[in-house]
């Protein structure tokens, strides 16, 4: 990515070398002088001490080489450290830096590289959501598995993601708890700075029967909804409600498939009103006006 002027390192390289070899050189001839010692010594030509001093001297100079090599590793490091890699794969920032412009270490930032595969996306979770996986006995490790990402043009990612880190606790300000997912990246579609949504799957009910939410009527602590009778009149039938998915919730008791639940309208009609109705789908639960 980057190339710092070496030649003040190589310099320092080169005068390590120097230091090593002169020490290196040094310790090569007392080890000499500490062998001749030695065979004197065995025939009684010189006195023990003499022998003890040179020794001791060997035992000095090697560790002078062994510290002359440490500054000498030191000093490749350094200069190695003036070719700047990027210790990950990823998109690079576009940098400020240019051509003989000066840097300081530890205050000035070369680059910022992102990785793009896999992307790491952070989001939070609001208390209320936590408690209700909680309470489905749906630990992270269970459903932070299989987590679908949607991008800001409403469009669904391909491709699945798995939570990888949850934080201690919620945030104070905000009550939510921030989690972190990857997502595998070989397109490179996404990258860092993007917006989208998390969903996550935390139970599953097959063949569910979900109504409006703003068809449902409460009174007195009571669920009730206006449903089409036979003969197309109003007739208000109580209901247990489950949990809410989206603008919808789920039904547990009270109605069956073949119930025609009144969407709008019901609080201007009396039970036992006839009514004029007109059927509408999934699709048209967002226009307004629709009944």
């Amino acid at each position: 990515m980057f190339e710092i002027d070496s030649r003040q390192y190589s310099t320092t390289v080169a005068d390590a070398q120097a230091q090593v070899a002169q020490a290196q050189a040094s310790l090569n001839n007392i080890r000499r002088d500490v062998a001749r010692y030695q065979h004197l010594a065995e025939q009684g030509g010189i006195a023990a001490q003499t022998l003890d001093t040179s020794m001791a001297q060997s035992e000095q100079v090697q560790a002078q080489v062994r510290a002359y090599q440490a500054k000498l590793q030191q000093a490749e490091n350094d200069l190695s450290d003036t070719v700047i890699v990027s210790p990950v794969d990823g998109r690079v920032g576009v940098g400020e830096l240019s051509v003989g412009r000066y840097v300081q270490a530890a205050s000035t930032v070369l680059a910022t590289v992102s990785t793009v595969d896999p992307v790491q996306v952070r989001f939070s979770m609001s208390e209320n959501e936590y408690l209700k996986f909680a309470r489905m006995g749906g630990s992270p490790d269970a459903w932070g598995q299989k987590l679908k990402l949607v991008l800001s043009d409403g469009s669904e990612y391909p491709i699945m993601g798995h939570l990888e880190q949850v934080d201690r606790g919620m945030a104070n300000q905000t009550g939510t708890l921030t989690m972190k997912a990857a997502f595998d990246n070989p397109q490179q579609l996404l990258v860092p700075g993007m917006f989208a949504r998390i969903l996550a799957t935390g139970e599953t009910r097959p063949a569910a029967f979900l109504i409006p939410q703003r068809a449902v009527q409460e009174l007195l602590g009571k669920t009730f909804v206006t449903v089409v009778s036979a003969d197309n009149k109003a007739e208000t039938r109580a209901v247990k409600m489950g949990p809410k998915i989206g603008n919808l919730q789920i039904v547990e008791q009270g109605l069956t498939i073949q119930d025609i639940v009144v969407v709008e309208g019901f609080a201007k009609t009396q039970p036992g009103s006839p009514l004029k109705v007109m059927m509408i789908g999934p699709d048209d639960l967002a226009i307004p006006g629709a009944k």
